[in-house]
């Protein structure tokens, strides 16, 4: 036992003991954590966590975000992840006890940085659960998806699109302009990997295939597998190392919060996850996410699909021309009376963002394509 009364784990990723785990130079590393399921065991840990200078996030549970979607553990950490806090939020869901209360004032605590990776299902599951709307996020994955967009080749994005997506090169390029500023979300496994971060740091292969397969319902058993509750663990403790990472590289740029913050407004409800997933959109990341579309082109467009606000630069949009009835009776040019007319130029635009068209066009799912009058 600690000396805050709670047991600290840290297993093997068979089930077998750390001393045995770290004979084994192929398992996964994985990271000490305490587990808390009672209040007092939350208040202890709250006085540790409101003593970091920023906070590390995650939730497991089943079906994270989606509409039958329910919240089963709470992962957070403190600054290096050197502590790790896995709470069974099934126990600790009392909002007016006092420990929790603590709890939620870290969260809408503005100041206090909390460290993501794709916060979006997060943010739903937190705010359904305590009611609170989690402030102050800096969401990893837009940091590499940011950083990718700042140094990468135009080529370079469009082969991730025709290698990882199979969208093939001959639809990639003759859809140029449909393609333009799309980026795909990366996964933190892979951004671990690619950066060779660790030997031993990755996530727990027979739990993924439980996502893969559909059983998330795992999540909700109760006694909770210890195995799961160390692949929470250690999902926050990979995401504390790759903050540090970027950190020391200096990817961590001020716009960060605010495109953190669009980001999770793209898909804060069960309802707009839902949509974005119809069409396979969750891989991509949504337009207007890292540059302010309002502070760049001012008027905005609904999107028909994601209902989201965008500039017309998110849509396929085009000018055309079209004839304008004359006044009758006005002379023309050559001094003959009769309706004389002209032309005018117009803008049009599709009704779905350009993401959304991409997503279609890659899921064979049908979206309107006829165009919209865009009033200047």
């Amino acid at each position: 036992m600690s000396e805050r009364g709670v047991e600290k784990h840290a297993v093997g990723a068979s089930g077998k003991s750390q001393e045995k785990a770290d004979a084994q130079p192929k398992e996964i590393f994985n990271a000490p954590y305490t587990f808390v399921e009672t209040y007092n065991q939350l208040a202890d840990a709250v006085l540790i966590l409101s003593r970091s200078p920023y906070l590390v996030v995650d939730c497991e549970g089943y079906d994270i975000a989606q509409p039958d979607g329910k919240l089963s553990l709470l992962t957070i950490g403190t600054a290096e992840a050197r502590d790790l806090f896995v709470i069974d939020v099934l126990n600790i869901k009392d909002k007016e006890e006092a420990s929790v209360v603590d709890l939620l004032a870290l969260f809408t605590n503005e100041a206090i940085p909390k460290i993501m990776w794709d916060g979006r299902g997060d943010f739903v599951e937190i705010f359904d659960w305590y009611g609170v709307e989690m402030q102050g996020i800096l969401d990893l994955q837009i940091a590499e998806v940011a950083k990718q967009a700042r140094h990468e080749t135009e080529p370079t994005r469009q082969a991730r699109f025709a290698r990882q997506l199979q969208y093939g090169w001959k639809a990639v390029r003759k859809h140029k302009e449909l393609f333009s500023g799309i980026h795909i979300l990366p996964g933190l496994d892979g951004v671990v990997r690619s950066y060779k971060l660790g030997e031993h740091l990755a996530k727990d292969t027979e739990v993924v295939a439980m996502h893969r397969a559909g059983e998330s319902g795992r999540w909700m058993e109760r006694p909770l597998p210890e195995r799961l509750i160390q692949y929470a663990a250690n999902d926050v403790y990979l995401i504390a190392v790759v903050y540090t990472f970027f950190l020391e590289k200096k990817w961590i740029q001020k716009e960060l919060k605010a495109q953190s913050y669009r980001y999770i407004n793209a898909e804060k409800t069960r309802e707009d996850k839902q949509r974005r997933q119809q069409i396979g959109a969750s891989r991509l990341l949504p337009l207007g996410v890292l540059s302010d579309p309002s502070a760049l082109y001012g008027t905005l467009h609904v999107c028909a699909w994601c209902k989201r606000l965008l500039d017309l630069g998110s849509f396929q949009h085009s000018s055309y021309t079209q004839p304008t009835p004359g006044e009758k009776g006005k002379k023309s040019k050559k001094g003959q009376k009769g309706n004389v007319g002209g032309n005018t130029r117009s803008l049009r635009r599709k009704p779905c963002c350009r993401v959304c068209v991409v997503s279609a066009m890659k899921s064979e799912v049908t979206i309107d394509k006829e165009w919209i009058i865009v009033v200047t």
